[in-house]
């Protein structure tokens, strides 16, 4: 709230929802006056100041607005003015539960078949080293995403984001070509059947 003053005496900026809910606010008699942000509840609140009304205001979820109060220099009468500085949630919260869970089942499903692959069909000697490189895909995976967003190169997120998609289905196109000419490795385990083992010398029969 922003009092532009010339009120004359220190008044009670009030806004009251019709649930009876009320936020008050105490306007300086004299000069230029703003208060902290307030967080209030969704709803349409009327302005009173004192016992006059200056009209409503309507507060949506995650927006945020700037109430000016000041006296029209023409007419002599207090006015409200509303500035809305962010723009109120078109879609609601809940709607990204779904991408999320899709999110993570792909995660799940990526990773886990990806790191499981890369160290069975790696040496014995390099096991370390390609879970390693898998992991440095991630970085530049990373470091693709800040190139785009530093650069600026669309308008909008869903454009940013319809471009990463395309790049996915373009990396699964090369996969499935790597995976059908891909052949396995095949790891020959040689058992031991030696059970011949070391006498122990400290052991003693019943019979001796």
């Amino acid at each position: 709230v922003y009092d532009m003053g010339n009120f004359g005496k220190t008044t009670n900026l009030t806004l009251k929802s019709e649930s009876d809910e009320s936020v008050s606010f105490k306007l300086q008699p004299n000069g230029v006056y703003g208060s902290n942000y307030s967080k209030i509840h969704t709803g349409n609140y009327e302005i009173l100041m004192d016992d006059l009304s200056l009209g409503n205001l309507q507060v949506d979820q995650g927006g945020v607005y700037s109430l000016i109060v000041a006296r029209d220099p023409e007419t002599n009468i207090h006015r409200s003015l509303t500035h809305t500085l962010t723009t109120p949630n078109s879609v609601h919260i809940f709607w990204l539960l779904p991408q999320i869970f899709v999110i993570t089942v792909g995660e799940i499903m990526f990773s886990v078949t990806g790191l499981e692959f890369s160290y069975s069909q790696a040496p014995e000697s390099m096991k370390s080293v390609l879970q390693a490189a898998w992991l440095l895909t991630t970085a530049f995976g990373n470091v693709i995403v800040i190139l785009v967003a530093e650069a600026k190169a669309f308008d909008d997120r869903a454009s940013e984001f319809f471009m990463f998609a395309c790049l996915m289905l373009v990396d699964m196109a090369i996969f499935m070509f790597l995976a059908w000419r891909y052949t396995p490795r095949v790891v020959k385990r040689e058992v031991d059947m030696n059970m011949n083992g070391v006498t122990n010398k400290n052991f003693r029969r019943d019979s001796d």
